[in-house]
């Protein structure tokens, strides 16, 4: 009689954990759609942001093509400069 409710138990048991891992799969895979969408919406976000900016720094070189150059040049020194060390 003991070992009848202890194999029903166990039974029980091994069902709860079957449907438990069904329902943590289920909820994993919500989550990683999440993450998926969130991720899309940061990177449109920042391609938005980074054509705002190349806009504005063509309009700036468009402007003063000559401090552009010469900033661009400054630039490229200081570059080289710490690569090289």
């Amino acid at each position: 009689m003991a070992t009848r409710n202890l194999e029903q138990d166990v039974d029980a048991l091994t069902r709860m954990l079957a449907e438990l891992r069904s329902e943590i799969g289920v909820l994993a895979g919500r989550a990683g759609d999440a993450a998926q969408d969130a991720g899309r919406w940061g990177a449109r976000r920042v391609g938005h942001a980074a054509e705002a900016a190349a806009g504005e720094i063509q309009g700036h070189v468009a402007e003063r093509p000559l401090t552009a150059l010469g900033l661009a040049f400054a630039a490229g020194l200081a570059i080289g400069r710490f690569l090289v060390r």
